[in-house]
């Protein structure tokens, strides 16, 4: 009787251990980003977090509408996105809107029957000749992203795990601000398509 007692116990400790394993392999897999819900349009608004970055806004929104698209959700039209820019543009007085704060953003697009808004906040700096190697001068500029992803029903939020930068070079100092631009833009596409 003590010896198939000792059996038992020898062998429930391996399948007790196995549980516990698979317990927490399965709370870390739930822990992991679940994807944007691929229901109803989704409006991606870009907010230039500096003077210098607002002329960069239609790079940024381009780049994360082209990675949506590809991923198969869909983007509302420019003319809904322009309408929704409008009523941003109304309430300037709310700093939460300047700096792209998603909650206040979702208040106005749930407004126009949108499903999900994306807020990219974006920063970009001037090029500045930092390459110089005889007769050949370049120049290089870096842009820093980062965005909040929300849906109408509240159940899934979501924010970038960390900002991305990225560098460009160039010839000129627009060729180098795009290049940092677009790297940066078409990363954090890919983080929010994912």
């Amino acid at each position: 009787m003590t010896y198939a007692k000792g059996v038992i116990a020898v062998k429930i400790r391996p399948i007790f251990r196995s549980a516990i394993a698979l317990l927490f392999c399965l709370s870390f897999i739930a822990g992991a980003e679940a994807a944007m819900p691929n229901k109803g349009e989704v409006a991606v608004i870009a907010v230039g977090m500096n003077a210098y970055s607002k002329e960069f806004t239609h790079i940024v929104e381009d780049s994360v509408i082209q990675e949506l698209l590809s991923a198969g959700y869909k983007v509302v039209d420019e003319a809904k996105k322009q309408k929704i820019k409008a009523a941003i543009a109304q309430r300037k007085a709310d700093a939460a809107y300047l700096n792209g704060d998603v909650d206040a953003l979702m208040k106005i697009s749930f407004s126009y029957s949108v499903s999900s808004t994306i807020a990219v906040r974006f920063r970009v700096d001037e090029a500045d000749n930092t390459i110089s190697t005889g007769k050949y001068k370049g120049y290089t500029a870096s842009a820093t992203v980062t965005f909040n992803a929300k849906n109408s029903g509240g159940d899934y939020t979501r924010a970038s795990a960390s900002p991305i930068m990225a560098t460009g070079a160039g010839v000129t100092p627009s060729k180098a601000t795009d290049r940092a631009v677009m790297s940066a833009a078409s990363k954090i596409a890919a983080e929010i398509a994912r």
